[in-house]
């Protein structure tokens, strides 16, 4: 990339990709579509004056400011990561960890809460925005930072094992708590094992279908799950 300078300020910038290194029958390497838009991207972050956000990061944000990640809705990628969650056996104690079990839709304003130590991952809370409260004390239409998405050193978002991953624009019911790091921002109890996807109808799909809490709601109903929190409650 070429950047022009005038007095201080980038007032132009020219862009020039190595096509080759993008082309296997040019000895390149075989990059998947999104991989080379990620890379795209990231070098125009750079021509509008953003720096990465650590020391061996592809995340790029603005110099000396607030690590935050530009509004966007990554795509899923290849990377996997092997993570070692402390499930909880029962459906009475998923309840019993979550201060609030909340139906709402993930956004693409994103926080940087930290980097694996070889810089590959790094871990983001994005904006959630409650739509409905099943129980706890969380407002509809309070806007938390929720916890529970990893981009891979191109931007995308990585796969933990045997789970599916949030992606920002997608709807979920999450049982959340506050981090115990005492940042602000909520996680998922059990990680994975504490957010369900909601379809146009209102079902239910777990996001770890392994863990031992997932047949009880895996093709329920929001409506459903309310009813039993509101029994259970009483």
């Amino acid at each position: 990339m070429r950047r022009v300078i005038g007095s201080g300020t980038r007032t132009d910038a020219a862009f020039y990709f190595n096509v080759p290194h993008f082309d296997p029958s040019q000895g390149g390497t075989n990059h998947s579509q999104d991989q080379k838009q990620c890379t795209a991207v990231h070098e125009f972050g750079h021509g509008v004056g953003l720096t990465h956000v650590a020391s061996g990061s592809s995340s790029v944000a603005p110099a000396g400011g607030v690590q935050a990640a530009p509004p966007t809705k990554p795509s899923i990628c290849e990377s996997v990561l092997s993570v070692d969650w402390a499930l909880v056996p029962t459906t009475a104690e998923l309840i019993a960890a979550a201060e609030a079990v909340v139906v709402g839709e993930l956004g693409t304003n994103g926080i940087v809460r930290s980097q694996s130590s070889d810089g590959r991952f790094t871990h983001m809370a994005y904006e959630f925005t409650v739509t409905d409260v099943l129980r706890g004390q969380v407002a509809e239409g309070a806007v938390v930072p929720l916890a529970g998405v990893t981009l891979d050193a191109t931007g995308c978002i990585a796969r933990e094992a045997d789970t599916e991953p949030m992606v920002p624009g997608g709807r979920y019911l999450a049982f959340i708590a506050p981090s115990p790091r005492g940042d602000g921002v909520y996680v998922a109890v059990g990680g994975p094992q504490g957010l369900f996807s909601v379809g146009a109808d209102g079902t239910l799909v777990p996001l770890a279908p392994g863990a031992p809490t997932s047949v009880d709601f895996a093709g329920r109903r929001v409506s459903e799950i309310a009813a039993r929190l509101s029994v259970e409650g009483s």
